[in-house]
């Protein structure tokens, strides 16, 4: 579903998907994000958290390496794609903090 610039500095689906490639291809991972609706009917809200899945397990449970996670309220004026890439980015920021805690923890 692509959605249309506002400008041509607007982020659209396809630097989310590009991004996300380049992601699970950097930490050879999948990219999961997960919108969750909250707030009220008249302040809508969306959840939007992304995760990097470091395995399926079979009963539909995963494990996840690293995570972010951003709000999107009525009246911010943000689009959902620019909210998504800056979140993208946050994941891998989370994701090398993540691998410097466990190098750090190894002997």
């Amino acid at each position: 579903m692509a959605s249309s610039r506002t400008s041509s500095n607007s982020p659209d689906w396809q630097d989310i998907s590009r991004t996300m490639d380049a992601l699970e291809q950097d930490w050879a991972m999948p990219v999961e994000i997960r919108i969750l609706h909250s707030g009220t009917p008249r302040t809508p809200e969306l959840q939007v958290i992304a995760y990097l899945v470091r395995e399926f397990i079979e009963n539909g449970e995963v494990k996840r390496y690293a995570s972010a996670q951003r709000s999107l309220r009525a009246g911010e004026g943000t689009d959902l794609e620019a909210v998504l890439l800056v979140l993208l980015y946050a994941l891998d920021g989370a994701a090398t903090a993540q691998q410097q805690t466990e190098m750090e923890e190894t002997p």
